[in-house]
């Protein structure tokens, strides 16, 4: 699995390697839309990207919080919750987060035979920048649901079944924005506040003990229909999501600092060191220690 570090807390970032979609091209399904890149930068400070020939993807970029702009073709387009924005392959762009107001981002870029019939009709005809802001809160929470399937998804590996998920997951995505430019009354009430809220609150504080009660507590709802609902949205239930995100912070530590074995089971909320290093191998299947030695064996 490829992941690459940006540095901001709590971000998640996936690459999908070459020879890994090199394997899936036997899938006519695959060919046809697929993600390359995903990820999601949290106050993403100091966020900076310019590239003068773009990309070979598209690239979509969803703000759920705080301000950024997109400069295409000479014009600049700003960007605060609500926005979201496609950016076409092989075009000279740049985009940045706002210093007074960093962003919080989902990205991803994608290919695909057929990316022309899922795009926004306004972007079709001109095959070019497409930007769409306020977007309600529903349809906000509605897409952010989307893209954290996708990251869980890859985050537990690119098997074929994954990869297929998340480029079904695309269509979808996609899919609902051009439902937005020709029905914007149209709104999907799937997606639960609660839920988004509890996620962020868990990750706002990987570094410390969080429990259905302290979430529920916080939310002033039961713990039973906080539980029910979250696995409904999510397909975990709080606890695993809880351990599987801290576990998730703790490979970042493990692959890019120097952090000793006990100060990352602390930084990601366990102070037990000996039960971060049974949970860790349960998940990994090998231990934090071992992890890492591989790591630095395949540098």
């Amino acid at each position: 699995m490829t992941k690459k570090a940006q540095n901001f807390a709590n971000e998640s970032f996936y690459v999908l390697p070459d020879n890994v979609l090199e394997d899936y091209k036997f899938s006519p399904v695959i060919q046809q839309l697929y993600v390359t890149d995903l990820g999601f930068y949290p106050n993403a400070e100091n966020h900076y990207i310019n590239r003068e020939i773009g990309t070979e993807e598209w690239i979509l970029i969803l703000c759920t919080n705080g301000k950024g702009t997109i400069t295409f073709d000479n014009q600049d387009w700003k960007m605060q919750s609500g926005s979201v924005a496609i950016l076409p392959p092989n075009k000279k762009h740049k985009y940045y987060s706002s210093k007074d107001h960093p962003w919080d981002i989902f990205w991803l870029h994608f290919r695909g035979k057929s990316v022309n019939f899922y795009l926004p009709k306004s972007n079709n005809k001109k095959a070019q920048f497409y930007c769409q802001n306020n977007l309600k809160e529903t349809n906000i929470k509605y897409m952010m649901n989307i893209f954290w399937q996708m990251i869980q998804s890859f985050s537990a590996g690119y098997s074929y079944e994954h990869v297929f998920y998340v480029s079904q997951l695309l269509g979808v995505l996609l899919s609902y924005l051009a439902l937005q430019e020709t029905s914007p009354q149209f709104e999907n009430t799937s997606s639960n506040e609660y839920v988004n809220k509890a996620i962020q609150y868990i990750y706002d504080n990987i570094g410390i003990s969080v429990s259905i009660k302290t979430l529920s507590e916080r939310l002033d709802i039961s713990e039973g229909y906080l539980n029910r609902i979250f696995h409904k949205s999510v397909g975990q239930s709080i606890n695993q999501f809880i351990t599987f995100s801290k576990l998730k912070q703790a490979v970042r530590y493990l692959e890019y600092t120097n952090l000793p074995i006990q100060q990352i089971a602390q930084q990601v909320g366990y102070k037990d060191q000996f039960y971060f290093s049974r949970q860790f191998k349960k998940h990994y299947n090998v231990s934090p220690r071992d992890f890492r030695k591989k790591k630095k064996d395949i540098k």
